[in-house]
């Protein structure tokens, strides 16, 4: 399924080929629907970082970005543009005072917070 050059780039990226060859396989095989019977929270199917982690990730960041190429994540579906229009509004918008906050945040264009 892969030539000499994309196993070459696979293993230079740390990812094992007969897992995304099993990945590709699925795709291939369209849509498999789950019986979902509760919602994923904290500790079942949601990893929670501690402040140790946070700061470890952040640490991490920091030291790696000088030398990385960062990309803008850009949602491809109108559902996940839709998910994250409030908080690309509020990082637009909110300057970093509680009247602002409150100002944009209860702005028509945010929804207002308590509807949410």
């Amino acid at each position: 399924m892969f030539t000499k050059k994309d196993i070459k780039f696979l293993k230079d990226k740390d990812i094992n080929p007969k897992r995304l060859e099993k990945q590709v396989v699925e795709i291939k095989a369209g849509k498999k629907y789950l019986d979902v019977n509760r919602p994923a929270t904290a500790q079942d199917g949601i990893f929670v970082p501690t402040n140790d982690e946070i700061n470890n990730f952040v640490k991490l960041y920091e030291e790696k970005s000088p030398h990385l190429k960062i990309t803008k994540f850009v949602p491809t579906s109108g559902a996940a543009t839709r998910m994250f229009k409030r908080l690309t509004y509020l990082r637009d918008h909110y300057k970093g005072n509680m009247e602002e906050f409150i100002e944009v945040s209860s702005g028509k264009d945010f929804y207002s917070l308590k509807k949410t």
